[in-house]
């Protein structure tokens, strides 16, 4: 009997995996290799980069910047901070406000000095209160009321530089801060008080507003001698409106002579028949 071999049985996925090797070694053999990158043999010299700005080099000098002039895109700066208590104090008054118990206690805790009373909102004059209207009036006063309370602001800084000068010695940083303070609340003041004669003087007539253009600002918003002003006033246009009625008066009359002596000249004369007979000799 013949003797027989064994065979290792061959699984259903074999011939799979004879073709996958197959296919892969025909492909190793027949797919030429792509050229690896080496280095380059062109001689060609490349393009310089362009410069970048270094932001750590030095800052110009302050001469050069006034050259240059203003940055446009230069943002609003701010100083040094203060202590979170302050800020929180002032920041919340300028928002909310203060109470009005506060801020007549306030108002009233400071006076003006005696030789300062032209620091106060100038009053309205009643000549000018009679010549406007109620919201007008009403209007004003409420600017007034502002005005009371920055003199009060200034009454206190006035105090303060005042001691400041009395001291020895002085400081002079604190006292030029002092008064650059004064300087800008004086300066709102007397804006306020420009803005109150402008709404006033937009509501009266127009042969006023030039005479009373012309008043200093005192205690009185037009000041202490308004009545005069007016009276003055009044006569000016009295007289500007009679020489102007004289001189209207005169044009005409001399128009009309002149054409009277035209229409006088260019009459034809009466026809030989109608004229009258003559007189004897």
């Amino acid at each position: 009997m013949p003797k027989c071999i064994d065979t290792p049985a061959l699984r259903p996925d074999d011939w799979l995996l004879e073709w996958q090797t197959e296919e892969d070694s025909g492909h190793n053999l027949n797919i030429p290799h792509e050229p690896q990158p080496g280095p380059s043999t062109d001689t060609d010299v490349a393009p310089a980069e362009p410069t970048v700005f270094d932001k750590n080099m030095d800052d110009l000098d302050t001469e050069i910047l006034e050259i240059l002039g203003d940055d446009p895109n230069s943002k609003d700066k701010y100083g040094p901070e203060i202590r979170n208590e302050l800020a929180n104090r002032l920041l919340h008054i300028v928002k909310d406000g203060l109470t009005k118990e506060i801020r007549k206690n306030l108002i009233t805790k400071y006076l003006l000095p005696n030789n300062c009373v032209q620091l106060d909102a100038p009053k309205m004059n009643l000549e000018i209160k009679a010549a406007i209207a109620d919201t007008a009036v009403k209007r004003d006063k409420g600017i007034e009321n502002k005005q009371k309370q920055m003199s009060s602001a200034i009454a206190c800084l006035a105090d303060i530089i005042n001691s400041q000068l009395n001291s020895k010695p002085i400081n002079n940083d604190m006292l030029q801060k002092l008064m650059d303070i004064s300087r800008m609340l004086c300066d709102i003041q007397h804006a306020d008080s420009i803005t109150r004669r402008n709404f006033i003087l937009f509501a009266l007539k127009n042969d006023m507003k030039e005479h009373l253009k012309n008043t200093k600002i005192d205690t009185f918003l037009f000041g202490e001698n308004l009545t005069d002003t007016l009276k003055s006033a009044k006569a000016l246009n009295k007289s500007g409106i009679e020489l102007k009625a004289e001189s209207s008066n005169r044009t005409a009359n001399t128009n009309y002579k002149r054409l009277a002596s035209r229409d006088f000249l260019n009459c034809k004369a009466p026809p030989q028949a109608r004229r009258p007979p003559a007189g004897p000799a």
